[in-house]
């Protein structure tokens, strides 16, 4: 898998423009609340940009359900890679040891593994263990365009590595009072990890992955809410609730492929271009 996976690179590499450097961006997909699509606006993120923007994307799944794998079953060509939590434990563990390809040529996964919930425990007591991901990334940068961490929905040891290992943060939420109370927990978290430890880590956006049309009055009030509180920082786009997604993930199939023409493709297809054009 490996060799493969540097085959590509090189031949990748060699088809770009003379003199263009690689300049990889490394984002924590966050949020301290489940079942706000966050899952869903990583995949999804990464097959747009992906396809679409020609960049080289490599998904780290850092949730122990692996769902990313789930969500893109369709795409994976089905190779077998060293388990992530197994690169988390050795003493100078590469994150490309865990990486597979996917049907679309520039888009590499490191999916989860069950083991993943116990490398928690096991990392609680080594000095610097919010550093260990960031470690694991030597090679990433001049093999990448575009890394994305999805995040456990908690603020734990892993979520707490893909911070650390990040220069920006994506958040998403619904438009639910709790659901906002979850935007603040990680922001919260951004605030102290600049503030304590030194590191240009920052809020990229706050997007609204899962927007109930049918709510207005209320959405008016919440997206007031969310205005006040972070301002800029909050995506025009606002991807739609709809049906096409999760039958979409049911499927293992990104919803670009499953309904192309579905108001959740064009959501996602919108976000990933705000997202881009934030990085530049």
């Amino acid at each position: 898998m490996l060799g493969s996976l540097t085959d590509n690179l090189k031949k990748w590499k060699a088809t770009r423009t003379a003199g263009q450097p690689i300049s990889c961006q490394t984002i924590a997909v966050c949020s301290r609340k489940g079942g706000v699509g966050k899952t869903t606006t990583t995949a999804h993120l990464a097959v747009a940009s992906a396809r679409w923007h020609g960049l080289r994307v490599l998904v780290v799944d850092l949730d122990p359900q692996g769902h990313i794998h789930k969500v893109l079953a369709h795409l994976l060509n089905g190779e077998d890679a060293r388990p992530l939590s197994s690169v988390f434990m050795s003493k100078k563990g590469d994150i490309l040891d865990a990486c597979v390809s996917t049907t679309i040529p520039n888009l590499w996964i490191a999916p989860a593994d069950e083991s993943l919930d116990e490398v928690q425990t096991l990392l609680s007591s080594r000095i610097g263990r919010e550093f260990i991901l960031k470690s694991m990334l030597s090679r990433v940068q001049e093999s990448f365009d575009l890394v994305l961490f999805d995040c456990p929905p908690n603020v734990d040891t892993l979520t707490l590595n893909a911070l650390v290992a990040s220069r920006h943060v994506l958040i998403p939420t619904e438009l639910t009072l709790l659901a906002l109370e979850g935007v603040a927990d990680i922001v919260e978290a951004v605030d102290t990890i600049r503030d304590r430890l030194g590191l240009p880590v920052e809020i990229l956006g706050v997007v609204v992955s899962r927007m109930d049309r049918r709510t207005k009055a209320l959405n008016r009030e919440l997206l007031e809410i969310l205005d006040s509180r972070y301002g800029a920082h909050v995506l025009s786009t606002m991807v739609p609730a709809n049906s096409a997604v999760p039958r979409a993930c049911i499927e293992g199939k990104p919803v670009f492929d499953y309904d192309p023409k579905s108001l959740g493709a064009e959501g996602f297809r919108l976000a990933t271009e705000e997202v881009l054009d934030r990085l530049t």
